[in-house]
């Protein structure tokens, strides 16, 4: 199944992103679109390469369907889609920018769904598997892990070896290369370690299939979505046990974006409801994160007793009719973050701000926080 852009006979508006994604520590962001490829600095949001493709004969394509950058190297992995793609959607194409020309190839039976990169690997996904490959020339293939229906290209991969990182209480001293994908039957994870010849932890963490998965940077988390989007559930990579259980709304919702924050203590979540939700994940301090009015009476169902986001950001206005909310999210550092929307071809920031006020009895201090848009620009 393509879930790229259609070959349709009326292109997409010019001001459209066909997709974008952050590098792996979120410092830049590439974008595609019809006649090519954008990478920024995420904040400041600037321009840092642009490449517009010529279409110097009928039977030359211009569009890129996908694109995945590794670090701010020249390595960019494209695939073709839109209009009039460049390269065919079974194939994923390593881009060397200092050259401005391919410097690999891998060509698939069937359309590539999602492509992630590592200085060592290339992970590619499509409907029921994932391939795993060395990053050299030729690229060699390692692995091949199979996965439930996976039409939503559904992966998250981080790899920190030689890193030493402490988060939540948990350290990680020799690092770990993680890919987090469907696993065989509906709503489970597998966390696939392809370090250590494959060593997979197995997480059932929805009823339904999955819609978006993350890792934190330290590797020792996994954050899911289902298709149902009400839930979102935190597992250990390491025992697949429930940490944390995040309640995003009562009505479903397709989330369009899941991300940690860098040190792995916030989590923000976006939806086609229009809102921005930050979750805050430490055991240490729980109370952060808004229960609900009756949360303490235990006779009471399982709803009012959910854990809501601490601060959320409607995400459109009276000058802004449109409610599309597929983006991607970038953090700047833990209180600040970014969102590239595609449809929209915009960059927005908002920053976690936090206020102290007396509380309704006027005997203690509350805290309160609220997420706040600081800046906004079009990126075509």
């Amino acid at each position: 199944m393509n879930t790229h852009q259609p070959l349709t006979k009326k292109p997409p508006s010019p001001k459209s992103l066909l997709n974008c994604s952050f590098n792996q520590d979120q410092s830049c962001f590439a974008v595609c679109h019809e006649n090519g490829f954008k990478v920024f600095n995420t904040d400041p949001m600037e321009l840092k390469v642009e490449r517009w493709f010529s279409n110097g004969s009928s039977q030359e394509g211009t569009s890129i369907g996908n694109i995945a950058i590794l670090y701010r190297t020249n390595y960019l992995a494209l695939i073709g889609g839109g209009h009039n793609p460049k390269y065919p959607i079974n194939k994923v194409i390593i881009w060397d920018d200092l050259k401005q020309k391919q410097s690999l190839s891998l060509e698939f039976m069937n359309p590539v769904l999602n492509v992630m990169l590592s200085r060592t690997r290339i992970i590619v996904l499509v409907y029921n598997k994932a391939y795993v490959y060395g990053f050299n020339s030729p690229p060699k293939l390692i692995t091949t892990i199979e996965t439930f229906s996976n039409e939503f290209g559904v992966c998250d991969y981080h790899d920190n070896i030689g890193s030493i990182s402490t988060t939540n209480g948990t350290s990680n001293p020799t690092g770990s290369s993680l890919l987090a994908i469907p696993g065989k039957a509906v709503g489970q994870i597998q966390v696939v370690d392809i370090s250590t010849k494959n060593k997979v932890t197995l997480v059932k963490a929805h009823k339904s299939k999955l819609q978006k998965v993350a890792l934190n940077q330290q590797n020792t988390m996994v954050a899911s979505a289902s298709i149902a989007g009400t839930m979102i559930r935190i597992h250990s990579t390491t025992t697949g046990s429930l940490l944390f259980e995040f309640r995003r709304g009562m009505d479903t919702a397709l989330v369009t974006a899941l991300k940690f924050s860098p040190s792995g203590t916030n989590l923000a979540v976006l939806s086609n409801k229009g809102t921005l939700h930050i979750f805050h994940v430490d055991h240490e301090n729980t109370n952060i994160n808004n229960k609900h009015l009756l949360n303490n009476i235990s006779v009471l169902p399982k709803y009012f007793h959910s854990t809501w986001s601490f601060c959320s950001a409607r995400l459109t206005d009276q000058n802004d009719k449109d409610i599309n909310t597929d983006a991607e999210i970038g953090w700047v550092n833990d209180t600040s973050l970014v969102l590239v929307y595609k449809k929209k071809s915009k960059w927005e920031k908002y920053v976690i701000q936090e206020q102290s006020s007396l509380s309704s009895d006027n005997k203690s201090m509350e805290t309160k926080y609220s997420l706040v848009r600081e800046g906004w620009r079009r990126l075509l």
